[in-house]
């Protein structure tokens, strides 16, 4: 794996201490390098596996920053809780770090969250 890829995975087992009740889900994170101009991410299953998968897309410049995706990874593991209102479970769970850059990205339009059945 490229290390870039590595340390988003551990930013993602770090968020994921923030789930406990997730661990048992088995819940894989997905990383793709994208050059949209957005920061993206999205919560479902593979297709192929059937695994419950968490799937962020990485814009080039963000790759040597893990730690600001992490508001994204946090709000997808809330959709995982709360389908309905994961802006809740994300404001309870959150880090303020991850909090204020969520809001950050929202105030800029930079953010695109989807949740599907099947990604």
């Amino acid at each position: 794996m490229e290390k870039w890829k590595s340390d988003i995975e551990k930013e993602f087992w770090d968020c994921m201490k923030k789930f406990p009740e997730l661990k048992e889900r088995e819940i894989r994170l997905v990383i793709k390098e994208t050059d949209k101009d957005e920061v993206s991410g999205g919560a479902g299953r593979n297709i192929v596996s059937g695994k419950e998968i968490v799937l962020l897309n990485v814009h080039p410049m963000l790759k040597n920053h893990p730690r600001v995706l992490r508001p994204i990874i946090f709000h997808e593991l809330s959709h995982k809780i709360n389908l309905e209102n994961p802006d809740e479970v994300f404001n309870e769970r959150a880090d303020e770090e991850s909090k204020r850059l969520w809001k950050m990205l929202e105030e800029n339009n930079a953010l695109k969250c989807s949740v599907e059945e099947v990604i």
